[in-house]
């Protein structure tokens, strides 16, 4: 049964007065990563207890529901800085590398010959897949279908044989630049 909105508020500014420093220390000691986002991870472990209020729910022991709340939001607070610092370089780093080499299609190359030469290095069962995957667009349950595999090995095999493609790529296209190809 649903609590009434005036006694969820006011159970939730007894738990706020009477919590929020210690769970706000609580967050700032479990926070590893994120540092920064202590408030944040705390101010939604109270707004899932008032929802949980409203709700009608008995929490007995509310110090401990806001600590294992918090410590979920600290956790996701840290995996989520932790995906975005992956993929994040800082610009002093940046500017110690050497800038790339630009290289747009080369009008000298005749791309159809080395995907040919690329697909003639693959056996047939990645053949086909290439086929299937990149000429015909298809998704992986449509691949896991027409193989007669599991979706996950449709991903897996699609996976090694992009790796596989890399790394081919750059050793055929130096052949067709220094005319050795067969």
């Amino acid at each position: 049964m649903a609590r009434k909105k005036e006694e969820a508020d006011k159970l939730l500014s007894e738990a706020y007065n009477a919590y929020y420093k210690l769970s706000y220390y609580y967050c700032a000691s479990r926070t590893r990563h994120a540092k920064g986002s202590e408030e944040d991870s705390l101010q939604s472990a109270f707004l899932v207890y008032y929802k949980k209020l409203l709700a009608g729910e008995e929490i007995e022991n509310v110090k401990a529901f806001l600590y294992r709340t918090c410590e979920n939001f600290c956790r996701q607070a840290d995996a989520k800085f932790l995906r975005e610092a992956k993929r994040s370089v800082e610009l002093e780093d940046m500017a110690q590398l050497p800038a790339a080499e630009t290289d747009y299609l080369a009008p000298e190359l005749d791309y159809d010959e080395i995907k040919e030469e690329l697909l003639s290095l693959l056996s047939e069962e990645e053949q086909e897949l290439f086929t299937l995957k990149y000429e015909h667009k298809k998704s992986l349950v449509e691949i896991s279908d027409i193989l007669d595999i599991t979706p996950n090995a449709a991903a897996l095999r699609t996976s090694r044989l992009r790796k596989k493609i890399k790394t081919l790529v750059i050793s055929t296209i130096d052949k067709y630049r220094e005319g050795q190809t067969q």
